[in-house]
């Protein structure tokens, strides 16, 4: 699906924002597996590992490879994985919102709010 200059442009401007903010969250949730009272330091690092492998995994799907091509399967692998939520989707066009909206209501997908 074709999408205009203006909403590539946007998305090539917002990744790096989206990367760093899900990063964070991701990074955070890690943080407390690693620091859990409750398991032994083996358990925690193997979960933690396992952990880092998956989010490794979400990364590569949503941030290599980029195009403009592309670019609206990137944004339903990000809105799926919450890495871009309902006030970025906002910034782009009414077209683009729409056809996000209309692939994750085929889906049964929702866009994250906060």
């Amino acid at each position: 699906m074709a999408h205009n200059e203006s909403d590539w442009k946007k998305f090539s401007a917002m990744v790096p924002n989206l990367r760093e903010r899900y990063l964070a969250e991701q990074n955070a949730r890690i943080s407390a597996i690693l620091t859990d009272p409750g398991k032994t330091e083996t358990d925690r690092f193997w979960t933690a590992m396992e952990e880092m492998q998956k989010q490794a995994k979400v990364l590569r799907q949503c941030l290599d490879g980029h195009s403009r091509s592309k670019m609206w399967l990137f944004v339903l692998s990000m809105v799926g994985v919450g890495m871009l939520r309902k006030k970025d989707l906002a910034e782009f066009s009414e077209e683009m919102q729409k056809s996000v909206k209309d692939s994750l209501a085929a889906y049964s997908k929702e866009i994250r709010d906060d």
